[in-house]
């Protein structure tokens, strides 16, 4: 499958099914810092919003009903403009991995895919 990806410096609706989970992820400036960018896929499509030029409460707001998937989600929603806010449904892949493979040394997303 290849990948369509739109960057934005405007807030434009995905078009996602609301009724299946979406994959996100958030890049920040700073360890824990602010978010930068937030992106979110679905079946190919994916957006990355940035928060340089786009409202992130904006962005929250829009996608709280959503059922957002993260690797490492602590981190994503410990950021410091996302502390406080969580999508009503909410995966973490990295929580379900320790779960799953506790013997492992790192449960990053290169090592789980190796």
């Amino acid at each position: 499958m290849t990948m369509n990806y739109n960057y934005l410096r405007t807030f434009q609706n995905p078009n996602f099914d609301i009724n299946r989970p979406v994959i996100a992820d958030t890049e920040t400036i700073g360890f824990y810092g602010k978010t930068r960018l937030f992106q979110v896929a679905q079946d190919g499509v994916c957006f990355i919003y940035d928060t340089y030029y786009i409202n992130i409460e904006d962005i929250k707001s829009f996608f709280k009903s959503y059922h957002l998937v993260f690797h490492n989600a602590s981190y994503d929603l410990s950021c410091i403009n996302m502390q406080g806010w969580i999508p009503e449904k909410l995966d973490d892949t990295m929580f379900m991995a320790r779960n799953f493979y506790p013997h492992l040394e790192s449960h990053s997303l290169k090592n789980l895919l190796i």
